[in-house]
C-alpha cells in the first residue's frame, strides 16, 4: 500500500499555471465561496447591513482570488520547474494554497477568535479537504495522461510514414560552428543532432562514427539559429534550453507531465514544454 502510494506521489504530473481557464477557475471559486457566505451568512455575519455585508463580501472575494493567483500561478511559473513536477509536489501546492485561503477567510469571518480555536478549524478544513483534493488530483492526472498518449501515438505512426529518421547518412555537406570566443566546431550537417543551453554555453550534441559525441561552446541560442538557419537541416526547439534536428527524433513519449524526444540510436530523452507542444508535435 505504501509503496503503490510513494509511486503515485513521484509520478509525473503538468505544472498548469497561467493559463485562462486557470484564473476563470479561480474567479468562479472565489465568487462561488463568497456568495456562499453572502446568502447563508454564518458566524454571525447576519447582524451587518446590506452595504457592509456587500464590502465585506468583496474584501473576501479579492482577498482569496489574490492568495489563490499568487501561490497556484505566479510563484509556480516563476520559480518551479515543470521538468521535475510531480503529484506530490501538486498536493502539497494545491493543500498550501487551500490552507492559506481557509487562514484568510476564517480569521477576516473570527477576527476574535483565539487561536487554538482557529487552529482546530483550520485542521478540520483540511482534513475534509485532503481526500477531495487528491481524487480531483487524480482524475486530471488520468485525463492528461490519456490526451497525451494518444497524441503521441498518432505523431509516432506521422513518424513512420515520413521516414525522416532513414535520412540521417544522405548528406555530406559540412556545417561550422563558432562561438563567441571564436572556438569552431566543423561536423557534417546531417549529424547535428541537437543542443541543450546551459547559461552562457550550448553544449553541441553530434554523431561521430555512429557514436553521439558532445561539445560545450561559449554562446546563445539565437547565435546558433542564426548558424543554423541557413543549412539543409530541419530544427525545432521543443523547449527554451533545447532544439532538436527533427531527423534525429525516433519516438515521441507521453506522460501525464507531456511529451518527450526520444533520440535514434541513444539513450536520451528530450523534454518538451508544455507550451511548445502543439508546435513540435505538428512539426514531426
Amino acid at each position: 500500500m505504501l509503496t503503490r502510494l510513494n509511486r503515485w506521489l513521484t509520478s509525473p504530473y503538468p505544472l498548469i499555471c497561467g493559463e485562462l481557464r486557470d484564473y476563470r477557475q479561480i474567479i468562479t471559486t472565489a465568487l462561488f465561496v463568497s456568495m456562499l457566505f453572502f446568502v447563508v451568512k454564518p458566524f454571525g455575519l447576519g447582524a451587518f447591513s446590506d452595504s457592509d455585508m456587500a464590502a465585506f463580501i468583496g474584501r473576501l472575494a479579492f482577498g482569496a482570488m489574490l492568495i489563490s493567483v499568487v501561490v497556484t500561478q505566479l510563484i509556480p511559473s516563476r520559480y518551479f520547474n515543470e521538468d521535475h513536477w510531480k503529484v506530490g509536489n501538486q498536493i502539497a501546492l494545491t493543500l498550501t494554497n487551500f490552507f492559506l485561503v481557509a487562514l484568510f477567510l476564517q480569521y477576516s469571518v473570527l477576527q476574535s477568535i483565539s487561536v487554538s480555536t482557529l487552529a482546530v478549524y483550520l485542521g478540520i478544513t483540511m482534513l475534509l479537504a485532503t481526500g477531495p483534493l487528491a481524487i480531483r488530483i487524480l482524475l486530471i492526472q488520468n485525463r492528461v495522461l490519456k490526451t497525451h498518449l494518444e497524441q503521441a501515438n498518432l505523431s509516432n505512426q506521422s513518424l513512420k510514414q515520413s521516414e525522416k529518421g532513414n535520412k540521417t547518412t544522405e548528406d555530406d555537406t559540412s556545417l561550422k560552428i563558432t562561438a563567441d570566443d571564436g572556438e569552431e566546431l566543423k561536423i557534417r550537417t546531417v549529424d547535428f543532432c541537437f543542443a541543450k543551453a546551459e547559461k552562457n554555453y550550448i553544449e553541441i550534441y553530434y554523431f561521430s562514427a555512429g557514436k553521439l559525441e558532445s561539445h560545450l561552446m561559449r554562446m546563445v541560442f539565437c547565435k546558433l539559429m542564426s548558424q543554423l538557419g541557413d543549412k539543409d537541416i530541419e530544427l525545432i526547439q521543443c523547449h527554451r534550453s533545447y532544439i532538436v534536428a527533427t531527423n534525429w527524433v525516433s519516438q515521441v513519449l507521453g506522460n501525464s507531465r507531456g511529451y518527450r524526444l526520444a533520440i535514434r540510436n541513444t539513450q536520451q530523452v528530450i523534454p518538451v514544454a508544455r507550451s511548445r507542444a502543439k508546435q513540435v508535435l505538428s512539426a514531426l
